[in-house]
């Protein structure tokens, strides 16, 4: 709308130039300065196409989320008209994690007016494998997916690539296959969790706990590393302890609890998830160590990922800063990078890592993070 409305005011700039100076014979002019008209005008109408119509997040958020309720209520597909024609499958759409990648996937492809056929595969790998596999033979001109598996989701990557349709992996990637791939940059997760929990101690002595999640996973790896090689830097802060609760909620709250009785001097806490901050705040509760930021008894928490519960523990007051992904921005990249490669046959894939958005008390309540939209 906004780009006919601009060519409609080109046209008009010109014809009221054009008449009135030639009602007072000054036809050159006329045109000279309708010419420069049509050039600044064109000019914008230009910059207009560049930048598409943007949607507003909580506008963005509000769709994705109705659409994901009919995609789980009818188990069917959910089509929105547009060319080019994308499929989106996520994993699952009941996941605020997944939710928030799919809302930045639809908020792009929405402002470009591409044709959108989206599905959850309902947590089943066999089913994500059987709708992509679904999507090529109906030769949809790009998809774009979060894999279940890396492994098992490299053939239906293959079988894409054999079909000449490009293909982007949200989050993680596959084992095989040629795929863009777009995800967060755990490795800095951990660095900024370090930065902040570094900044919170504002010189005092620290004997941090670094609660980790499951090492055998990258990601697990990655911001362990992180976080240790950032507060290595430090000379006030030591690890004490450090222990891996593989994600797991109840294996972190254990792992509080056993570290401090082992280290009762702990007042740093690293978590590697915002999957333990609910748990951990009830073990602190339960030792005894649970003070807000400002008592000089408060034990400093940095977590990662930016979910819901970390945003309103930072509100409480009882963790000082969050290290998020970046899943909006994951999303709205990953769409954009699909496009890219619909457009330009010969482009190569690419291998994308996002930094993290720092979280704290400042900005905590930023209606762009995504955490914040649940």
């Amino acid at each position: 709308m906004k780009r006919k409305l601009l060519k409609i005011i080109v046209g008009i700039i010109c014809i009221s130039l054009v008449l009135s100076f030639s009602l007072i014979g000054c036809k050159e002019k006329a045109v000279e300065e309708a010419a420069e008209a049509v050039e600044e005008a064109a000019e914008e109408v230009e910059e207009a196409e560049a930048e598409g119509t943007e949607l507003d997040i909580t506008e963005a958020a509000d769709k994705a989320k109705s659409i994901a309720e009919e995609v789980l209520s009818t188990n069917k597909a959910f089509n929105i008209e547009g060319s080019p024609k994308v499929a989106v499958v996520m994993p699952a759409l009941y996941n605020e994690g997944w939710l928030a990648l799919y809302i930045g996937t639809l908020r792009k492809l929405m402002e470009e007016g591409a044709g959108i056929e989206t599905y959850s595969a309902n947590d089943d790998v066999d089913l994500q494998i059987q709708i992509i596999e679904d999507m090529i033979a109906k030769k949809v001109d790009g998809i774009i997916f979060a894999p279940l598996d890396a492994g098992a989701l490299s053939k239906p990557v293959i079988e894409a690539n054999e079909a000449g349709i490009p293909i982007v992996a949200l989050d993680s990637r596959t084992s095989d296959g040629e795929v863009s791939v777009i995800e967060t940059d755990n490795y800095m997760c951990g660095v900024k969790a370090g930065e902040m929990m570094a900044k919170a101690a504002n010189g005092k002595e620290i004997k941090a706990f670094n609660l980790q999640g499951d090492m055998a996973y990258t990601s697990g790896i990655e911001r362990s590393a992180g976080f240790e090689d950032e507060v290595a830097k430090y000379e006030n802060i030591e690890i004490v302890a450090r222990s891996a609760a593989n994600w797991l909620a109840d294996d972190g709250n254990a792992a509080i609890l056993d570290s401090f009785q082992a280290h009762p001097e702990i007042n740093g806490i690293y978590f590697a998830t915002d999957g333990y901050t609910e748990a951990g705040i009830a073990a602190l509760k339960q030792l005894g160590r649970l003070y807000e930021v400002g008592d000089p008894n408060h034990v400093i928490i940095c977590s990662n990922d930016g979910f819901p519960i970390g945003l309103e523990a930072i509100r409480n007051g009882y963790v000082d800063a969050n290290s998020s992904q970046p899943l909006f921005n994951g999303g709205s990249r990953g769409a954009e990078v699909l496009l890219d490669m619909i457009n330009d046959p010969e482009m190569p894939v690419i291998v994308e890592k996002l930094p993290p958005i720092v979280i704290t008390i400042d900005n905590v309540d930023d209606p762009n993070l995504w955490g914040n939209q649940f």
